[in-house]
């Protein structure tokens, strides 16, 4: 295995696509196994090539205001600055709800994050409000005003949206019935 790893490297596929080969070369294999087809699982036994992680490259102060300019009256404008201000992750601006937001306090905590989840049998998955992968990610941060401003200006605007709609969705930040998709929200930045 250690060999075919280095082939895939030299032939200049990514540590990433390695690891995402390993984790399906060894599903197969413990298939095999159990089926006593092999007498055991190679793939688990190897160590594929370590992945660097990609550096984080925040915006300047330059870029920011470019992009919350860009933002202006977009649907979307109050998440967008929210998560700008505040660092949020795609998936945690997605899954904020009203209820986790104290505009009093000037405050949000981060309870869940939405992702998509495939469980078996399923083609495309669903859409699941979840908790945060680390103890670090549920955390409440302190909003800045312009925030709030924009936050309360899209809640005006949600509710106006609901009562023409009669609609009784969940409350979400994020306006639709179950939340914006992280790769749509991610597709809009």
């Amino acid at each position: 295995m250690q060999h075919f790893w280095k082939e895939k490297l030299t032939a200049g596929n990514t540590p990433e696509l390695l690891k995402y080969l390993r984790v399906v070369l060894r599903i197969a294999l413990n298939v095999a196994v159990k089926s006593d087809l092999a007498p055991r699982n190679v793939a688990a036994l190897s160590t594929p090539p370590k992945t660097e992680k990609r550096e984080i490259t925040p915006f300047t102060l330059v870029q920011a205001g470019r992009f919350l300019k860009a933002a202006l009256g977009h649907r979307l404008e109050a998440l967008f600055t929210s998560g700008l201000a505040v660092g949020l992750r795609s998936g945690e601006c997605s899954g904020l709800r009203w209820r986790e937001l104290d505009m009093d306090a000037g405050e949000i905590t981060v309870r869940h994050t939405l992702q998509r989840v495939k469980l078996p049998g399923e083609k495309k998955g669903h859409i699941a409000l979840l908790p945060p992968k680390s103890a670090e990610s549920r955390r409440t941060l302190c909003l800045p005003a312009i925030c709030l401003t924009r936050l309360r200006a899209h809640r005006e605007r949600q509710q106006q949206e609901r009562s023409l709609a009669g609609s009784h969705g969940k409350r979400q930040i994020t306006s639709s019935r179950s939340g914006l998709q992280h790769r749509s929200t991610t597709a809009k930045f």
